[in-house]
């Protein structure tokens, strides 16, 4: 019996310094909720962080879903412009043929070409192409090419007095200048001799 107390007290011993060395790494409850409460800390500032990034990203694509919304507008807005550039010369040699015919005395053709001239232009209006109005406006270097100056007493300097072809916008967007003449003051060349 006492060899049983003896292995009680040994297995005793040496079972007590496992609990020491337990009770030594384990923590109290304050520290150990101190520990959690900063976990959960660091997982909220996680939390924050990668929602901002994922309101950003949502912010970006509607950024991006606008801007391919307006590029294609623009596209379709804009996607006749070589056709409309190419029937310009064909409005600019109707409106000749009608200069050069009025001098002749065939006026049926006059005026079919004439209704031809407007049915084109009126088409093309529909399509948002619009004729700039030019003579007797002051120049403007966005809508006009000077083709020359003109000294004139009747007009205020820069402003269009002769328009020599017609220019043509698609909506806002330039298709071509008008090509014009430009006034300028009269310069006097008078010299005062005195004697």
């Amino acid at each position: 019996m006492e060899e049983d107390k003896n292995l009680e007290r040994e297995a005793g011993m040496s079972a007590m310094p496992e609990k020491e060395g337990q009770a030594g790494t384990q923590e109290s409850p304050e520290m150990e909720i101190e520990k959690l409460r900063l976990e959960v800390l660091k997982k909220d500032e996680e939390l924050r962080s990668l929602n901002d990034k994922y309101l950003r990203i949502c912010a970006d694509f509607e950024n991006y879903k606008k801007r391919s919304m307006k590029e294609q507008v623009e596209s379709a807005k804009y996607s006749n412009e070589r056709i409309f550039k190419e029937l310009l010369p064909v409005i600019d040699n109707l409106e000749r043929a009608i200069l050069h015919s009025k001098e002749t005395s065939d006026l049926k053709l006059v005026e079919g070409v004439e209704l031809t001239c407007k049915q084109l232009l009126d088409s093309l209006g529909r399509f948002g192409v619009k004729v700039i109005q030019s003579t007797g406006e002051p120049f403007d270097p966005s809508r006009h090419q000077a083709l020359g100056q003109v000294e004139s007493d009747r007009h205020d300097e820069n402003i269009v007095i002769e328009e020599l072809q017609k220019g043509y916008l698609l909506e806002d967007r330039m298709l071509r200048p008008a090509l014009v003449n430009i006034s300028r003051k009269r310069v006097n060349n008078f010299s005062d001799n005195e004697d």
